[in-house]
């Protein structure tokens, strides 16, 4: 987290709303995810949010077999400078879709940054990468940090990340919901109504998108690194046997 993280740290006393950019690369390696969000305050609490320019930027072939290489080895050469070089691609990724966005950088409270997870031990550490500094020198704007690593300082697992703006913007007022995000890895959340965020809870599902993409991979020619738009998947056929099997399994339960 940069020093300048603590411009958005709290709620603001005013109540007046908050643009914020949000900045994701995940397990798939697909891109860089990048939001442009205005949070209001709404009733019983609970924010308010207003999508104003999305984009994803796609990584180029290298740009991803770098990623992938430093996931698996690498020299502390190519780590000092994948960390650099992918906080360069977020840098530009923000000043992008700001720019899409049309708010000006007056307005922009912080970057919040994910970065990249190069390795994760559950339970005592993680790694991402995505050096924050050179985002903050690049767009000259606060910018937040090292999220997976602050949850699992404080105890937590570091995955998944997202139930605690699941319970704050998706409670409902009456009925539980289980919010299912289907990334890299898959994971749910588990909101209680009212917008009790002590009841939420959250867990992995299992694998995701790594598997569907490395299947594409391995039986496409070679162009496709993903099903866009889900041709193949559209192609096939189901085979209910299978798929009776594993609803068996007692996990579904």
């Amino acid at each position: 987290m940069t020093a300048a993280a603590d411009h958005t740290k709290g709620g603001d006393a005013s109540g007046a709303s908050r643009v914020v950019v949000g900045l994701m690369s995940g397990t798939s390696l697909d891109g860089i995810s990048a939001a442009v969000v205005r949070f209001s305050p709404g009733t019983n609490g609970a924010p308010l949010a207003e999508l104003l320019a999305f984009n994803v930027t796609e990584y180029s072939p290298d740009q991803r077999a770098r990623l992938a290489h430093v996931m698996t080895g690498g020299t502390p050469a190519e780590f000092c400078r994948i960390n650099a070089d992918l906080g360069e691609w977020l840098a530009q990724a923000a000043i992008e879709v700001i720019a899409e966005a049309g708010v000006p950088r007056s307005d922009i409270a912080a970057i919040a940054s994910h970065g990249q997870t190069l390795w994760h031990e559950p339970g005592h550490s993680t790694w991402q990468v995505g050096e924050a500094a050179v985002i903050a020198e690049r767009t000259r704007l606060p910018v937040i940090a090292d999220f997976r690593v602050r949850d699992m300082a404080a105890g937590g697992q570091g995955a998944p990340l997202v139930p605690l703006a699941d319970g704050m913007l998706f409670s409902s007022a009456t009925e539980w919901r289980c919010l299912q995000n289907i990334g890299g890895i898959g994971n749910v959340s588990v909101v209680p109504p009212h917008g009790d965020l002590d009841g939420v809870r959250a867990f992995d599902t299992g694998p995701g998108m790594v598997i569907v993409d490395g299947v594409v991979r391995s039986i496409g020619d070679g162009t496709l690194a993903f099903d866009r738009d889900a041709v193949l998947s559209r192609a096939g056929v189901t085979i209910e046997e299978v798929i009776a099997e594993v609803l068996r399994e007692p996990y579904y339960a």
